[in-house]
């Protein structure tokens, strides 16, 4: 399944020569193939260093993910994590272009596991408020550690997704940006897009990871394109990027990340 959605992506893939909207010219040239960080070698530093630990950690699995099987206690080696959870530089390096160039007020991220990505957008942004959701308390530790000493400060919230959405209170919050890496699931996929969109203003962005983890996955990523309030969609395969530009006519774009 998968195999055969990522050979379609190539094949579907658009250059810059054919791109025709000012807008999303604009994202392929400052995002998509922009400036790489100044601080990802840092971040990388981390991650090599955590894919060395033999730490056993114990928490609950509260969803499906790209290394988990969801539900139930589990237990995982934290160099396995930073191996296979955590999202590879080139993901991390677009997330940190994307949050760099259009500089979100307030930003959500549901699924902080050890704190990679976390890093990556929030050492983008200037003055903004960043809010993470992780289930599992243990990775949240970590995830913590890893802001210090990066010198940034997050807002962790420990606890299932649902229920963190809840005591948020999302019309107050009123999110421009959220990045959805947790349950990576059909129906809990759409649930979270869902809750987030009556909260989020004209221009807001919504990432979606693993878009094609499953084919529940996929079927979600094709409903929430299909979306009236979602304007601009692009598939980067690892990644759906979604823009809630209402006055902007629909349109729908595969590129190589």
């Amino acid at each position: 399944m998968k195999a055969f959605s990522f050979l379609r992506h190539l094949w579907r893939a658009q250059s810059s020569y054919r791109l025709h909207s000012p807008f999303v010219f604009d994202f392929y040239r400052q995002v998509l193939r922009g400036k790489a960080s100044a601080v990802g070698a840092q971040i990388e530093a981390l991650r090599r260093e955590l894919a060395r630990s033999g730490k056993l950690l114990a928490f609950e699995d509260l969803g499906a993910g790209s290394s988990g099987s969801g539900g139930g206690m589990v237990q995982r080696r934290l160099g396995q994590l930073a191996r296979t959870s955590a999202r590879r530089r080139a993901e991390g390096e677009f997330l940190h272009r994307l949050c760099r160039h259009y500089q979100p007020r307030t930003c959500l991220e549901l699924g902080t596991n050890l704190g990679i990505s976390m890093l990556y957008q929030l050492s983008a942004l200037h003055n903004s408020r960043f809010i993470s959701l992780e289930g599992a308390e243990p990775l949240l530790q970590l995830a913590r550690e890893h802001a210090r000493r990066f010198g940034l400060q997050p807002e962790l919230v420990a606890g299932d997704f649902d229920h963190s959405l809840d005591q948020l209170d999302l019309h107050t919050l009123q999110p421009d940006y959220a990045f959805i890496d947790g349950n990576h699931r059909y129906e809990p996929t759409l649930r979270y897009f869902h809750r987030l969109l009556p909260a989020m203003a004209d221009g807001s962005i919504m990432v979606f990871d693993d878009i094609y983890w499953s084919a529940g996955m996929a079927r979600a990523w094709k409903a929430i394109c299909a979306h009236p309030q979602v304007s601009v969609s692009i598939d980067l395969f690892s990644l759906g990027v979604c823009f809630i530009r209402r006055k902007q006519a629909k349109q729908h774009f595969h590129f190589l990340l």
